[in-house]
């Protein structure tokens, strides 16, 4: 059944009653402390957000020196034992060419 006019104009205060009169600042004033209380909720949640972000950041900065690090420590040291194969290259490969041999003698002998 839908309300008649008049119907409707019985159940609405008018703007002079005081009930009107105060009851509309409240509502605009919730209204504007909710949007505030909202707004500050946003801000909050954006700064946590971008301290997050630059922690994360920071972290990943330090396992990228971290990784740096050890790359330069691998490769100094794969230099020394380079420079420590260098200085016996007579007897080792004698031991090459005679493991590699070794399969070819058996092959022949048999």
């Amino acid at each position: 059944m839908i309300p008649s006019p008049s119907d409707l104009n019985s159940h609405v205060a008018s703007p002079s009653s005081p009930s009107a009169v105060v009851s509309s600042p409240q509502l605009l004033t919730a209204t504007a402390d909710i949007e505030l209380v909202r707004k500050a909720a946003m801000h909050s949640a954006a700064e946590r957000a971008k301290i997050r972000r630059q922690l994360e950041e920071e972290g990943r900065e330090k396992e990228r020196e971290r990784a740096r690090r050890k790359a330069t420590e691998l490769e100094e040291k794969m230099k020394g034992t380079e420079q420590d194969d260098t200085e016996k290259p007579a007897a080792e490969p004698a031991a090459v060419q005679v493991s590699f041999l070794q399969p070819l003698a058996r092959i022949v002998v048999k």
